[in-house]
């Protein structure tokens, strides 16, 4: 079917609308356990007909898991970029870096969205370094931050960092197994009140150490403390354990080393009067 018929098929309806009547003719050609058949479901994005609001929709609208759906869609779109690498025969000469800003809790401790919270959900995102010229590496259990990113392109293009940037090139310190000179890594949110239901206006800060995180809300008695290795769906928060006040407290002190080590130091003074 061309993408000429979808559109003269269903001409008047709702994109949606319309998105969902060609999954379901599609679904029929296709069929999977899980609802509408991935091959149905990539041609609705060749025709690009859905934002990710849509693509919800979409999912529930055919019985479809939407973490499935949202999958699918990011798998097509990184094939297509493959495909036009390996067509211009830039594939031998490109890094490619797969990674996103943030995560989304889709359903967790019966959250979703992104705002207001540091679950591993949302602060958990991938980075994947695939680089021609380096023989493959596997996964590594370094901590890293969005922060490393760009110290780490500036090294793989034998550019000298800027004074002050604050990341590490954390893609030749895996590779040798040497851990960047910082204490942990620190996630920073300020939202408006709207971006939170109206809960009035948030400001977190959050500490990764090992296999611990700690959080803070401003202006909040309350808190995070969860260790990740016994824990790891971070469902016991060990905040008000009276066990873990010192477990606490030298997290905080490290995150706040941490927060002065990562201050602006520029412009320095070169005397004193």
């Amino acid at each position: 079917m061309s993408d000429q018929l979808h559109l003269n098929d269903f001409v008047g309806f709702k994109i949606n609308q319309l998105a969902v009547r060609i999954a379901g003719t599609m679904a029929r050609s296709y069929s999977r356990p899980y609802g509408i058949g991935i091959p149905a479901f990539r041609i609705i994005l060749r025709l690009g007909f859905l934002g990710s609001s849509s693509l919800v929709g979409l999912a529930e609208a055919s019985g479809m898991d939407p973490a499935v759906v949202m999958v699918t869609m990011v798998d097509d779109a990184i094939g297509r970029i493959l495909a036009a690498l390996e067509n211009l025969s830039l594939s031998r000469n490109t890094v490619i870096i797969f990674t996103a800003d943030h995560g989304d809790m889709g359903g967790e401790h019966g959250l979703f969205g992104k705002f207001g919270v540091h679950y591993e959900a949302v602060l958990k995102v991938p980075f994947i370094w695939n680089d021609p010229d380096l023989a493959p590496e596997g996964r590594t259990d370094m901590l890293g931050g969005t922060i490393d990113i760009g110290s780490s392109i500036l090294a793989r293009a034998g550019v000298a960092n800027t004074y002050g940037v604050q990341g590490f090139d954390i893609v030749s310190l895996a590779r040798t197994d040497k851990a960047p000179e910082r204490a942990g890594i620190i996630s920073e949110e300020d939202q408006v009140s709207e971006q939170v239901n109206g809960m009035g206006a948030q400001r977190i800060w959050s500490f990764i150490h090992e296999n611990w995180r700690l959080s803070l809300w401003y202006g909040d008695d309350t808190g995070h403390l969860f260790d990740r290795e016994s824990d790891p769906a971070e469902m016991n928060n060990l905040w008000f354990d009276p066990a873990y006040e010192e477990k606490k407290a030298e997290l905080m002190e490290l995150m706040l080393r941490e927060r002065m080590r990562l201050e602006d130091t520029l412009p320095l003074t070169t005397r004193f009067a």
